[in-house]
């Protein structure tokens, strides 16, 4: 693995559980195997680096999106696809939900500021595939069509956090609650995604 990506990846982990005021570059540097004067030569301050972590992440978000819902007639199956693959990223690497939420808890700065274009690009498309879904009368009409992004994706960052303490309350093993979680909350999004007969907004 090369030394920027090694950097990347301890950083992605020290800004998640440090924020970017906690983090600390000796300890980023030490983690990937680099010395401080390699880290600064790839990015040129902690908050370049802090940047780059978030870019790497949500870019892969939204080119998950873009494939998820890249036809003219995109509709609930495209919806599906984005929710699954958005539901694989965030989990496929335990300290995503922590990074995505801090940020989020200090006002969404970066992301505003880097990946905001980019997010505002994919964001029609998402309710374009559902405003089709509506009109087809497959989509409940009473579902807002930019709204229903953050609807259906912040139950996954939340049982991220909420999982450790569920598994031993309830005694269940972490990957059977993980898995009948991930069941639980497609069929919640999707069927009430789902238009019923006589509904009407």
């Amino acid at each position: 693995m090369e030394s920027k990506t090694r950097i990347l990846d301890a950083a992605e982990e020290a800004f998640a559980e440090a924020g970017l005021a906690g983090a600390r570059v000796a300890s980023i540097a030490k983690s990937a195997g680099v010395n401080k004067a390699m880290l600064y030569y790839y990015f040129g301050s902690k908050e370049e680096l802090y940047v780059a972590v978030l870019e790497r992440v949500f870019t892969q978000i939204i080119e998950m999106g873009d494939a998820a819902l890249n036809t003219e007639d995109a509709g609930i199956d495209n919806v599906d696809a984005f929710l699954e693959g958005y539901r694989q990223i965030v989990w496929s690497r335990p300290q995503l939900p922590r990074l995505i939420m801090r940020e989020l808890l200090n006002g969404g700065q970066f992301v505003k500021q880097v990946m905001g274009p980019r997010i505002a690009k994919l964001a029609p498309r998402l309710a374009e595939a559902m405003t089709k879904g509506q009109a087809d009368g497959l989509i409940n009409p009473n579902v807002h069509p930019v709204l229903v992004a953050p609807a259906m994706l912040s139950p996954f960052i939340l049982f991220a956090f909420i999982k450790p303490v569920m598994a031993s309350i309830i005694g269940l093993d972490p990957e059977y609650l993980t898995d009948q979680y991930r069941r639980t909350a497609r069929e919640i999004v999707l069927h009430g995604l789902q238009a019923r007969p006589g509904e009407e907004s």
